[in-house]
Order: C-alpha cells, then structure tokens, then sequence
C-alpha cells in the first residue's frame, strides 16, 4: 500500500511575525512638509508595532526628493536593498505618488520587489500588488501620477518664465563668490574680503596667467571657495565666465530636459535668456569682463585647433604634423601594437616626461583618447567649429592604422578593460 507522506514548512517558518516597513517621501524640504513627513514616520510605528502579526522592520523616509527619479532616493534604495536581503516581507505605503511618480519606475520596482516575494500595500487606493487585479490598477493611477508631476512641473517653469520676463526673479542661489544675497534689499551685497580675491583672479588671468595657476595660487595663500574648499580650474572658469561681476544677472542660462531625468543642459537658445542689467553693485569693471571673455574665447580656439601631434593654421585652414610630437604619437600606437595597456602606457610616457598639450600629465583615459582617435591614421577632411573643413596628413602609415584597427576589434571583442 502506497505511503503518503505531507511535507509542511517548519513549525518555526510557520509561526513567524510578518516583517512590515512602510516608506515616505515630501518632495519639498519645508517645515509643514517635514512636520508631515514626521507624522507619517510615527504613524507607520504605532500601526506596525500594535498588530500583533507583525514585527517592525523599520520606516523609510526620503526628505526634499523628488518622486520621478527612483536613483536620488537613498531610503528607497536602502529598502529595496534590505528587501534583496529577504528581511522585509511588507512595504505599507501611504499612496502610489509617495512611492513613485514614474510609470516606468513604479513598475519595474513593484515587480522588482514580487519576484523578491516582498507586498506592497498603498493605503490611499487600498491596493496590494499580490491582488489579482494589482498591477493593472496601478499602471493606470500610476500614470495619472507621472501626469500630475508633468503638469506641476510645466505650471512651475511658465511661472519662472513669467517672473524673469517681468523682472520679478528671485535669486535663490544666496551666496556667490563675492556677494551675499540681502532678502530686505532683494539684491546682491559685496563681501569686501571675498571681492578682493575675485579682482585679484581677474587681475592674474588678464596678465595671462591659466585657471590652474591662479588656483594654484589662491590655495597656497589659505583662500577657500564659498563651501571651504580648494579652488580649482573649474571654479575660476565659472568666477571668470559670470557676468554677476559687473552687476548683471542672466537667467535661464540652463534649463531642465525633462521632468523625469531632471538633467540640466546649458541653453543654446531653446529657450530665450532674460538679462537684468546694473542690478546690483559691480566688482568687475565691465570691459575687464569683456577683455576676459575674449581671452576665454581666443584659448579655447586654440586647445580646440591644437590635436596633439598636430599644429592648426588658420590661414590655410590645414592641420600641419609637429615632427616631435608625431614620433610620441607613433610610440603610443607601437605600444599598444605590442600589448600594453592604456595605463602602462601612460606611466611610460608620463616618466620620459612627455606632457599633454594643456601640460598635463597622461593619464589612461588621454591615451584611450589618442588610440580610438581615427585622426591620426585617416588623413580625410574634417569638420570644424567655425571655418569649414580643414585636411590634414597622417601621421600612422596606412599599414599601421590597418594594424590598430583591427587590434581595437580584437580588444573589443574579448572585452578588455583597460586599467
């Protein structure tokens, strides 16, 4: 006679507290919005705590997040992170906005989070994602979601637009190198010891000194950014690229892409920019800021004409090979011919030392640049800036450059990584 034998989970797995979290989120850092989110954090504790199934396995709250952007949430991912370690078993949320405000996110995190056997509970639509219906009801609100965000977001740029045509815009950036915003004013007040520093970077970079020396300078002799940093290359760039020094403010220099990446670009004119002229007490003399600018402009053109290897002339519109830079290049792709690596590379070039055009030292990444380069072995015209084509000779003799070419198919396919 057959022997049935019933296999049940253990007694322990059985009699086990269900292990709830609940998430939060406000989207505005303000104090009714904090006050709120505190009141959902104690709310979630006592609910958790009174059911005597559960067991708290904590609450997660994100201050000042946005909702379309599930990768700046560090107490979303945190608790998807505990979820992966199978230590929660429910998600209580207050609704599907708090949880996320992206169609796409919300899906994919809702069925994240069932293939890791974890229920998510929205207490507002009264939805478990374990219900049948689930998931089709929370595409559907979740996109009435992502559309409300896109309609706020619209509604809160054509506000921005209407103040900055009118001339009603408020700084909200309050402290710039050299001034501090007064709220009574509604205007930029010179700090006296900080708009000495900018005159003197001004000072150095007409008297053609580069960003990298005058940081250099101002970090030797103590002085620190806004934020009590070191100055860098990047920050005296900014300092000498904004007009707030001759008392004017430009807004809408970048704009936001989308509502969902929230990813700022600089603004080529897709959008128009609003000047507001002497509004402020200037520290830069206006022609001194010109005189800058044209500088910037003149360097740039000639990083951006100067390869290395090679020597721009503008007069013939033609690329000329500078001999003892050639024989460096011809070094690099010899190497990278016999086996090395970016970084080996560089460390040899870096101590017979060979510098950048800029005086740097090599790095793998400049090599990587120079061997996925065409340039160098394809003498074709190219296209410039702002004169048109310009040709050039070859530096690699077209068997070489066959080499490389098909030593890069060969990395490629084995997918080297080059450290």
């Amino acid at each position: 006679m057959k022997e049935i034998i019933t296999l049940l989970p253990n007694d322990m797995k059985l009699g086990r507290l269900k292990r709830v979290a609940a998430y939060a989120r406000v989207s505005v850092d303000s104090d009714p919005m904090l006050h709120s989110l505190d009141a959902q954090i104690t709310y979630y504790r006592r609910l958790i705590q009174n059911n005597s199934d559960w067991e708290l396995a904590g609450v997660f709250a994100d201050r000042g997040i946005s909702g379309t952007k599930v990768e700046k949430r560090e107490a979303f991912l945190e608790l998807i992170k505990k979820c992966e370690k199978g230590q929660i078993d429910i998600i209580l949320c207050k609704s599907i906005s708090r949880f996320a405000r992206n169609t796409v996110d919300l899906l994919e995190a809702i069925r994240y989070l069932k293939y890791l056997g974890v229920e998510v509970r929205f207490e507002r639509e009264r939805i478990s994602t374990f219900s049948k219906e689930g998931e089709l009801i929370l595409t559907i609100l979740a996109s009435f979601a992502q559309e409300e965000s896109r309609s706020i977001s619209e509604n809160v740029k054509w506000g921005m637009r209407k103040q900055y045509a009118s001339g009603e815009a408020v700084s909200w950036n309050k402290h710039v190198y050299g001034y501090r915003y007064d709220d009574e004013l509604k205007q930029y007040v010179i700090i006296p010891d900080e708009a000495a520093v900018v005159r003197e970077i001004y000072g150095m970079f007409l008297e053609g000194k580069s960003f990298h020396q005058i940081a250099a300078d101002l970090n030797k002799r103590g002085f620190t950014t806004t934020n009590g940093c070191n100055f860098d290359k990047g920050t005296i760039g900014r300092i000498i690229s904004n007009e707030i020094y001759t008392g004017d403010i430009m807004w809408q220099k970048k704009y936001v892409e989308s509502y969902l990446t929230k990813v700022k670009k600089v603004n080529n004119g897709e959008f128009p920019k609003y000047i507001y002229h002497n509004c402020h007490e200037a520290i830069i003399k206006r022609e001194d800021f010109e005189r800058a600018s044209e500088i910037r402009k003149q360097r740039k053109n000639k990083y951006c004409r100067h390869i290395f290897g090679y020597e721009y002339n503008y007069e013939l519109n033609r690329y000329f090979i500078i001999s003892e830079e050639a024989e460096i290049i011809r070094f690099i792709f010899k190497m990278y011919l016999e086996g090395y690596n970016f970084a080996e590379i560089a460390v040899k070039i870096t101590e017979l030392g060979i510098r950048t055009v800029r005086g740097n030292n090599f790095t793998r990444y400049s090599i990587g640049n120079i061997v996925r380069n065409d340039f160098y072995g394809n003498s074709v015209t190219v296209e410039t800036a702002d004169v048109g084509e310009a040709c050039h000779e070859a530096i690699l003799e077209d068997i070489t450059y066959a080499r490389v070419l098909i030593e890069r198919e060969r990395r490629s396919v084995l997918q080297w990584k080059q450290f």
